[in-house]
């Protein structure tokens, strides 16, 4: 028996394998949060997916890469 895998998006680890040649499942990927004020705008260049929440804190962006690869800019909003 093999471990099962753990779930994209979530870091979750892997479960482990039983005896007789068994292998532990792979860790699911993770995922990067950002919080910075609502005064700054952030461009996500490349390939990087995000979802932006502005309404959990007040005054503050909350964004959440989930996938890709990129560079992340951040500019004072005028």
């Amino acid at each position: 028996g093999n471990g099962i895998s753990g779930a994209a998006n979530t870091g979750g680890g892997g479960g482990g394998g039983l005896y007789n040649g068994g292998y532990g499942g792979d860790g699911g990927s993770g995922v990067i949060i950002l919080k910075y004020p609502s005064s700054y705008t952030s461009a996500t260049g490349g390939g990087l997916f995000s979802i932006t929440d502005t309404t959990t804190v007040s005054g503050y962006t909350i964004e959440t890469i989930t996938s890709g690869s990129g560079t992340i800019i951040f500019s004072l909003t005028p």
